[in-house]
């Protein structure tokens, strides 16, 4: 999340903007939890990163329910999410979601700053929209082609570490 609010306050100090951050609402604990921690490294990072001022509220969490706009961000990643996924596994069922004609205004929608981070990954970062392009950006950092396929990423161990985060909140 931090390096989220610092990409958003970069991206509204390009547009001379201030911003406010809306966030989908888990539930009250976990939003009692991550507010000062948010809060905290706005703070902590104004003085020395001016554009940090831009975010003049502290995050706010909204329950989805209730925002067409947060209903809009979930489809975003839900969309992003498959995309991810095509590019990542080579028997992924959504290539459809590669297809300039399906999502034509995902195309150059993301930031310049948008990227997926894969951690401590052979595999080159993909940058931008390059999530939606048809030829998989799985290439390694020297140029050459990584076989990713669902048993070479420990997909069953991420989705366990996940539901056992969403239990413990």
């Amino acid at each position: 999340m931090q390096e989220t609010l610092n990409r958003i306050a970069r991206y509204a100090a390009t547009k001379n903007a201030n911003v406010m951050v809306i966030i989908d609402q888990i539930n009250e604990k976990t939003r009692a939890e991550r507010l000062p921690r948010m809060y905290s490294h706005i703070l902590g990072r104004a003085a020395d990163f001016p554009e940090m001022r831009r975010i003049i509220e502290p995050p706010m969490h909204v329950d989805s329910k209730l925002s067409a706009n947060i209903q809009f961000a979930d489809w975003v990643a839900a969309c992003v999410t498959r995309a991810v996924d095509y590019q990542l596994i080579d028997e992924s069922p959504y290539k459809w979601v590669t297809d300039p004609t399906t999502l034509p205004d995902v195309r150059n929608a993301f930031t310049y700053e948008s990227k997926l981070r894969l951690w401590h990954s052979s595999v080159k970062d993909p940058n931008n929209h390059e999530l939606f392009k048809s030829h998989r950006v799985t290439q390694l950092r020297g140029g050459a082609v990584a076989a990713a396929t669902s048993d070479t990423i420990p997909w069953e161990k991420i989705r366990a570490a996940a539901a056992q985060a969403r239990r413990s909140h």
